[in-house]
């Protein structure tokens, strides 16, 4: 487990902060309206979403590798990566026909309740995804290093013979 200035970084945190910056974003995606509401909600959703996808994204990735055995190691990437690229496709299309069938029904293609209700649909999404995180992702206690443990680990690190290949 990586340690940095003595704290144990527990993945499962950093996750659920990444998940948590897009549900503000699509939160402040859905109130903008009005042109005049661009700079103060839409420009500052813009500027959370990609931060919180690459924290997201990235540790989810370690965490899944991490906790696979090494044998299995390249499939389940592959598997992991397809469903995130299955995910998108799925997304983007639940989207599009959620906006065109508000926008139909309201038949007026120019207001923004379609697209208000696109991203209330994936602030559901988010919600549900923050909530399987809290439910389902678990550390074990056993998988935790403490300081000491890698102090030590670190200290016989440092009496391996010179002749001895690493």
């Amino acid at each position: 487990m990586p340690v940095a200035t003595g704290w144990i970084i527990i993945l499962e945190w950093i996750i659920l902060f990444g998940e948590s910056v897009p549900i503000i974003a699509t939160i402040l995606l859905a109130l903008a309206n009005s042109p005049d509401k661009y700079l103060s909600y839409v420009l500052r959703a813009f500027f959370l979403v990609p931060g919180g996808a690459v924290l997201t994204y990235n540790h989810a990735n370690i965490a899944i590798l991490r906790t696979s055995p090494a044998s299995v190691a390249d499939t389940v990437g592959v598997n992991f990566n397809c469903a995130l690229q299955l995910r998108s496709a799925v997304g983007i299309a639940a989207v599009g026909a959620i906006t065109a069938s508000v926008e139909k029904a309201h038949r007026d293609r120019t207001s923004y309740q379609g697209r208000a209700a696109a991203f209330w649909f994936l602030l559901g999404i988010d919600g549900a995804e923050v909530l399987a995180m809290l439910v389902f992702y678990r550390i074990d206690k056993e998988d935790l290093v403490t300081n000491e443990e890698l102090a030590k680990k670190a200290v016989d690190l440092e009496h391996v013979p010179a002749d001895v290949d690493l």
